[in-house]
């Protein structure tokens, strides 16, 4: 619910329900469910055991860029994506706006020896050049 935030589970249990009480009263209505979705592969076994028309993803995008493509980056395409996103930002957002491209650092720095060292160091990062720096120096360990 709403006033739950974030620190709730979904309540995907309701989802069935919703979906019984939208087929007997408006059939037309499509019924999209949110909530604790970190993979492709589980969106769709939730709509397959909910009958929801479909998912809708927040944080899990976030946490994993590459969510739609089912796949795990190995780690060059990894800092490849992070140097191209600082890149990217740099070159069609306020460059003096940096620090709130770091948030997004955890996405690609995550899940392999020496992650969050480098992701220390990546906060420091004031501009692309930097986060290209570190990526690299980081890879040629």
């Amino acid at each position: 619910a709403r006033n739950e935030s974030f620190g709730v589970p979904a309540h995907w249990e309701l989802a069935k329900k919703i979906v019984k009480l939208k087929d007997r009263y408006s059939p037309e209505t499509l019924i999209f469910g949110n909530g604790d979705i970190r993979s492709l592969a589980q969106a769709r076994q939730t709509v397959k055991k909910t009958g929801l028309d479909g998912i809708m993803v927040g944080r899990g995008v976030l946490l994993n860029p590459w969510f739609f493509s089912e796949r795990t980056p190995n780690l060059q395409e990894r800092m490849n994506a992070i140097i191209k996103h600082a890149e990217i930002f740099e070159k069609i957002g306020n460059p003096q706006n940096f620090n709130s491209l770091k948030k997004y650092f955890k996405a690609y720095a995550a899940g392999f020896v020496g992650a969050r060292n480098l992701r220390d160091r990546l906060m420091k990062a004031d501009n692309a050049g930097e986060v290209k720096q570190i990526t690299k120096k980081f890879l040629n360990k």
